[in-house]
């Protein structure tokens, strides 16, 4: 078990992780799955009932849900409570763990309650689609023209809901019941609860699977909408992989491009030229690959994109204030230092660390940020190569 000792925190939290190959043929049912987890038990018979419960132990929270790591799933169950110092009712903490082995081993999968989990995966997916930030970026992954785990889309697939069937989701769930647990805590944790998350907790090694998005030849699709303004997403592959030794470069390059409010897009792009309201860029690390997005009026579509391009030239040419890049450098580093103000964030970091056997020395990370250069950063943006893009376009 992983254990973040705090007493920062009023509360403890806890994420129970298991890991999954990621694959088309299991994404859709496994969405099903983190919605029928916290809908009844066996002891709770209702979602009512199982609500009720988690107010009696004080507003526990409990929350399940799917992230993806290269090539790897993981399933997360989170749960928070008040620290049992704060809590004088004796049996408190039976209850917290009553709660959270009843969600993690003894869900029922019915029929009601899967017909109420498809509907309201399919309102989310379909509320997903129907935004033109949320379509574009859907499409520019998924249509990539590759079988890397980069184009199966976190969220699942309306296509495969209809051929779902439930003994599709018993079928996962069995898997989930057999698959490790591994448990990550921050807090103030008690010497029962303890006691207990380490029973669940396997002593099986993690290890990623993982690998680069190819350089792909570029694609490109315009999607019509009837929408007040038009939607943006630009796909490249990085090469660089998160343990590369090039990977703190390619992050502080991420970060002087369009991570942070003094960016290059958003300077020139939004406040220079007023052609968006929001300008970002984000890496998805695990993959290699860098996404931009943006939402503009259609008539500023090609002024917007050229001006994208040349942002990632100035970097290249160093056509641009170095001061810019120790501000980028800077915000590098809070966003690690104010990660630990949060919890959660501090869990999602160790496993990061954990599940890539590196070094979880938040020190380390600081210096390998503040040695990168101008030449890294330069080199850095040079190995950015476009692979696709998806307009979604305001209808005449």
């Amino acid at each position: 078990m992983n254990y973040i000792s705090s007493n920062k925190f009023s509360d403890v939290s806890v994420a129970i992780r298991t890991q999954f190959p990621l694959e088309r043929s299991t994404i859709t049912a496994y969405n099903i799955l983190v919605y029928m987890l916290k809908t009844k038990t066996e002891l709770f018979k209702t979602k009512q009932a199982l609500i009720s419960n988690l107010n009696e132990a004080y507003g526990m929270k409990l929350a399940c849900g799917l992230s993806s790591y290269g090539a790897d799933l993981i399933l997360t169950t989170r749960i928070q409570y008040i620290r049992s110092d704060w809590i004088e009712e004796e049996d408190y903490i039976h209850k917290v763990k009553e709660i959270t082995d009843q969600v993690l081993f003894h869900s029922v999968l019915d029929e009601a309650s899967f017909e109420e989990a498809k509907y309201l995966y399919r309102n989310k997916l379909t509320r997903i689609l129907d935004d033109p930030d949320g379509l574009a970026i859907y499409t520019c992954l998924t249509t990539l023209n590759t079988n890397h785990e980069i184009s199966i889309p976190i969220q699942g697939s309306l296509d495969d809901l209809d051929q779902l069937t439930l003994q599709d989701i018993q079928n996962v769930y069995s898997a989930y019941l057999k698959a490790d647990k591994h448990i990550l805590v921050c807090g103030c944790l008690d010497e029962e609860m303890k006691t207990y998350l380490e029973r669940m907790d396997s002593s099986s090694k993690l290890n990623s699977t993982r690998s680069l998005l190819p350089i792909l030849d570029y694609q490109e699709e315009i999607i019509e909408k009837n929408i007040s303004q038009s939607s943006i997403a630009l796909v490249y592959a990085t090469s660089t992989d998160i343990l590369s030794e090039d990977y703190y470069k390619m992050f502080v390059m991420n970060s002087l491009l369009g991570q942070s409010p003094t960016s290059l897009l958003f300077e020139e792009v939004r406040e220079k030229h007023s052609l968006c309201y929001s300008i970002s860029s984000y890496l998805i690390q695990f993959d290699g690959a860098l996404i931009i997005t943006l939402g503009t009026n259609k008539e500023n579509i090609e002024k917007a994109i050229d001006l994208i391009n040349q942002q990632i030239q100035r970097i290249i040419d160093l056509d641009f204030d170095p001061e810019l890049l120790n501000t980028a450098k800077k915000d590098c580093i809070d966003s690690l230092i104010v990660a630990q103000d949060y919890p959660f964030s501090q869990i999602d970091q160790r496993f990061m660390d954990v599940l890539l056997s590196r070094d979880t020395d938040r020190d380390k990370k600081i210096k390998n940020i503040q040695k990168v250069s101008l030449e890294d950063v330069s080199a850095a943006a040079k190995k950015l190569k476009k692979i696709s893009s998806v307009i979604v376009k305001e209808v005449e």
